[in-house]
This record gives structure tokens, sequence and C-alpha cells, in this order.
């Protein structure tokens, strides 16, 4: 089950509030001793944590599907570049329960299914029962994106599972970042550009943060295309960090053209995630 976004927090009786965990999403099947691990797309992921292993211990021997997020626990808060580059450790973070011993329980009310996934996760390092509240969502919101965590999710009292729905039962909001970024170069034509290749500034040159498409609009990138001065070479410190894809493809521009970009995060190695383009930054 999948969730819509929400533009803004909001607070309702008729929801309870969770935080949105930023790791990689994980169905659990827990049978017989054994458990497998798979992703949003059904990929087979048991082997690459061994360290979730003792799941059908965990769940005090009882055949259970469990719906989570796999994330990487650093003083509390989920490190996606860890989670990454596996450093150190992964935990379950379960949020929902759709088969118990052979019965589903898609159908049952949330809080019904949750109260039942609350009983049946027992202490244990590596599985973490995600926690709510009711109704305050906005001082929830507020208390997650102090923590700099990724925002929350409110999910609808009474509400069923759908399997592979995006639902407005579910309702994400994100805590999003505005950071300014210097246009280095473009993949596309002279005639338009399908994404921008950024860079940000350091003390020792610019270095390179990413590349976004999203958000850049055919008119957009004409307008871009007027303002960009071809540029023979790369500008930034740390070409070798640039995927393969790019150096090849590429057309570097010279690293006059500010942009903002939203993104819900900088990683430790200063590249943007999931990063949409809002516009240039005009002179001030």
């Amino acid at each position: 089950m999948l969730a819509c976004t929400a533009a803004k927090p909001f607070d309702s009786p008729d929801y309870l509030y969770e935080v949105k965990w930023d790791g990689y999403r994980c169905l659990a099947l827990v049978a017989g001793g054994a458990h497998r691990l798979h992703s949003r797309r059904l990929r087979d992921l048991s082997d690459r944590y061994p360290e979730l292993a003792g799941l059908p211990r965990w769940v005090r021997g009882h055949q259970a599907v469990l719906d989570g997020e796999l994330v990487a626990l650093r003083e509390g808060r989920p490190d996606f570049h860890a989670l990454q580059e596996r450093c150190g450790k992964v935990s379950y973070v379960v949020f929902d329960l759709l088969n118990l011993d052979g019965r589903d329980l898609t159908a049952w009310p949330l809080e019904a299914r949750r109260e039942a996934l609350r009983g049946l996760v027992a202490e244990a390092e590596r599985l973490v029962f995600s926690d709510h509240v009711l109704e305050h969502g906005r001082a929830f919101y507020r208390a997650v994106t102090a923590r700099g965590l990724e925002g929350m999710v409110a999910k609808r009292l009474g509400s069923p599972y759908l399997p592979g729905q995006r639902s407005p039962h579910w309702l994400k909001v994100r805590s999003l970042r505005v950071v300014e970024a210097v246009v280095v170069g473009y993949l596309g034509s002279p005639a338009g550009v399908r994404s921008l290749v950024l860079g940000t500034p350091r003390q020792d040159g610019l270095r390179y943060a990413g590349r976004v498409a999203s958000g850049l609009s055919a008119r957009r990138g004409r307008e871009l295309l007027g303002r960009l001065r071809p540029r023979a070479s790369c500008p930034l410190v740390d070409p070798e960090r640039l995927p393969s894809d790019l150096r090849a493809g590429v057309r570097w521009a010279e690293p006059e053209v500010r942009c903002l970009v939203e993104c819900l995060e900088v990683t430790s190695a200063g590249v943007l995630r999931h990063p949409v383009y809002r516009g240039p930054v005009t002179d001030r």
C-alpha cells in the first residue's frame, strides 16, 4: 500500500501520525522458523540482511506478513547514506500487519491491525515497532522535522490495507530543503535540456552535487539554454565522482548560472537527494 502526498501537516481526530522512515520499504514473510524479505517491487532481499535472521524468533514463532522499512539507525535517526553503503547493521521498523497465522488482516481497520502488531513484536535489537500519536499532526510534524527526520505519514483510522494501491487513506508529508546550486552542464541537445548537472561551491572550488530533471519543463529548459555559455571542459574539482553516463554525454557550461533546487536532503557526500528544479536565482 502506498501513500498520496499532502501539501502540509494537519490536525484531525480521524488520523494517526507516524514518522516517515527514510529507508527501503520491505515486506517480511515469516513462517516455519524461516523468513523472506521482499522489496516494494518484490525483489528478494533476504540474503542482504543477515542481521535480521532472528525475525521468526522476534515475532514469537508466529506465521506473519509484516510491512515496514529497512533503516540504518544512527543515534535514533535513519541514515539513508549508511543504508546504501551498508555502514553498520540494519533494523526493521514495522508499521503494519497483513496476515497472522494464515488469517488475512488486510480488511481489518488500521488500528486493529496495529494493535495486533504491537502485541506480536517482541523486544528485539533489530525489530522496532513504529509508534504513533493521535490527532495532533502539526505538533508531531514540527517535532519530527526538528530532529532532522524525513517527515510524517498520516493514516486514516478505520481504513483497510489496500495492497499495490496508492490511497488517500495514507498521506505523506515530507520535510524538504531548498538549496542553491550552480549549473555546470546539462544533458540534452543544443535545442533542448533533459537534465542539469549541478555543483556546489566549496573552499577548493565547485564540487559535484548531482543532477536534476524533475521540475525542468521544456519552457524552463529553453530559458536556461539562453543563459548558459558553452565550456570545453568540466569546471568541477572532483570530476572523478561523475557517473559514467555523464562523463561522455554532458555538455559543459561556464559556472555562471545559479538555480534553486528543492531536495529531501544533502548527503554526507554533498549530493542532493530527490532534487526538484525550482528556477534560476535572479541577481540581487
